[in-house]
């Protein structure tokens, strides 16, 4: 299967690699690819993006991996989804990306993954994105493994859809995105044929609104002085466990035992601003719990019909 992000798209790359395969200096290989994207739509064949990019990783010689991507946009995005009507589209500015990684060796019993990035779109000085996440990796035994995840993101000034009337009359807000997303995972490795694996997973994202647009038919923005500041703040929560023990009994064969907590949450208006308050008042929500059983058994064809 497939994960395509949008549809009717078309994509055009033109890519240049110049990679290091033997060590030198204090690194045991490095890759480092340069590619040109052009993106249209599929039917129409209208513009939609256009962007230079530069993407370089390589591992050290005590096994640190690295992993750096920066992406120009000299001429901006034209979204043709944003907008949430056929036919209309918004054009966001020219802008830049760029994002790292770094992750330590996986044999080390304690170790922590890093990443960050950021964004910065042109002649808007306080439109700006950045983010950063740890993620310690502990190793207790060869049985045992504990993984922690804490990533942060921080939106300013974003724009973005809110609304839009019967006669699709688009309304975008002015916002400042703040997105928190905690996660842990276990798992135990009982014997050759038997493991239990668990995952928490809480995700929080709010986005605080200041100023509200009418998207033109050009696609660009025009403030709306008449309703100003009539937005309401929006706050999701999502929490989620999900526990599953399998028992390989016998060759291609397997019992699976699966349980899963899901809890949804969302807010309007007068949004929870503290974090700890917020995890309080969701884990406290509605919930929704499921349990699965699922036996897969190999039979021989051969041995069977002999």
């Amino acid at each position: 299967m497939g994960y395509l992000k949008n549809n009717n798209e078309t994509n055009h790359n033109l890519s240049v690699e110049y990679n290091l395969y033997k060590p030198f200096w204090k690194l045991l290989n490095m890759y480092n690819t340069f590619y040109i994207n052009y993106s249209t739509l599929y039917n129409l064949k209208d513009f939609s993006s256009f962007s230079l990019n530069l993407n370089t990783k390589g591992v050290f010689k005590n096994y640190l991996f690295s992993f750096f991507e920066f992406s120009y946009a000299p001429y901006g995005v034209i979204d043709y989804y944003e907008p949430h009507v056929e036919g209309r589209f918004y054009k966001m500015p020219e802008h830049i990306y760029f994002n790292f990684m770094l992750s330590p060796d996986y044999r080390k019993n304690f170790l922590i993954d890093f990443n960050g990035g950021g964004s910065k779109v042109f002649h808007d000085i306080e439109r700006f994105s950045v983010w950063c996440g740890l993620s310690p990796r502990i190793r207790f035994n060869n049985k045992f493994l504990l993984v922690l995840g804490s990533n942060l993101s921080f939106s300013n000034n974003g724009k973005g859809f809110y609304d839009k009337s019967e006669q699709n009359e688009i309304t975008f807000g002015n916002r400042t995105v703040t997105t928190i997303t905690n996660t842990i995972s276990t798992s135990y490795i009982f014997n050759k044929k038997s493991s239990l694996n668990l995952r928490g997973r809480h995700y929080w994202s709010k986005a605080e609104y200041t100023q509200e647009y009418t998207l033109l038919n050009n696609g660009n923005l025009a403030t709306n002085y008449l309703q100003y500041n009539r937005l309401k703040d929006v706050s999701f929560n999502a929490f989620t466990i999900d526990m599953s023990y399998t028992w390989n009994f016998a060759p291609g064969s397997e019992i699976s035992i699966v349980w899963k907590n899901s809890i949804l949450k969302s807010e309007n208006g007068e949004i929870t601003s503290n974090y700890f308050d917020n995890f309080y008042n969701t884990i406290y929500s509605s919930q929704l719990n499921s349990f699965s059983l699922k036996v897969l058994y190999y039979v021989d064809y051969e041995l069977l019909f002999r």
